[in-house]
């Protein structure tokens, strides 16, 4: 996700996207969600289009396993990069 912000964003600064090429028009938007429900949000998005698999591990944390060959393990207050 490509955003216009930190120290020199100006309000109302439309920038393409670029993993889409689309047009953001404020991300003030964001500001109502908490730094892991977009992490959250943006591994749903990888599932949904197969670029990604989740899965539950025994101890009730998750594994994710990107479509380039990454994997991560995600628990309440962590990601870690095991590959």
């Amino acid at each position: 996700m490509a955003t216009d912000i930190g120290p020199r964003a100006r309000k109302g600064r439309t920038k393409p996207s670029r993993i889409t090429g689309r047009k953001i028009e404020s991300t003030n938007h964001y500001q109502e969600y908490s730094a892991k429900q977009l992490v959250l949000f943006a591994i749903g998005r990888f599932v949904r289009e197969d670029e990604a698999a989740l899965e539950m591990l025994a101890n009730g944390d998750f594994e994710l396993r990107l479509a380039i060959g990454e994997i991560f393990h995600l628990s309440e207050t962590t990601l870690t990069r095991i590959a």
